[in-house]
């Protein structure tokens, strides 16, 4: 039983091998809970669920600037964030990046959620959630 859920909230620790996903990497060569089509994807309506930006990557400018306006809504982004993450899908990672050790000294389980272009399938940024 989970004692309690962080979310890396404060801890300054992700799971290190959604820490090396890249925008370089391919949603489609990496293990998802159910087979995606980047192009059929439901786009994203919000990118984190936490209050914190740890365990957010970002490997694109809109990505970065969106993420943060949902955080802080007077944050200004030269991209109209809701028309961009129409373009936007989402997929939960299984193993090997769903359960791995977070890095830290609580050592906590890592999820990770891949963030990918639904033109490309190209990722453009990660997150990545701690439970303690």
């Amino acid at each position: 039983m989970l004692a309690f859920v962080s979310g890396c909230s404060g801890q300054g620790y992700v799971g290190d091998r959604c820490s090396a996903l890249s925008g370089a990497d391919d949603i489609r060569s990496l293990p998802t809970d159910n087979p995606v089509d980047p192009a059929t994807s439901t786009p994203v309506t919000r990118i984190s669920g936490s209050p914190s930006t740890v365990g957010l990557q970002a490997f694109t400018r809109e990505f970065s600037c969106c993420s943060k306006q949902e955080l802080t809504p007077t944050e200004v982004c030269d991209v109209d964030c809701a028309a961009w993450r129409m373009t936007v899908g989402a997929a939960s990672l299984k193993e090997p990046y769903r359960g791995e050790l977070c890095s830290g000294s609580r050592y906590g389980s890592a999820t990770c959620t891949a963030f990918f272009s639904r033109d490309t399938g190209k990722l453009v940024g990660t997150f990545t959630f701690c439970y303690d």
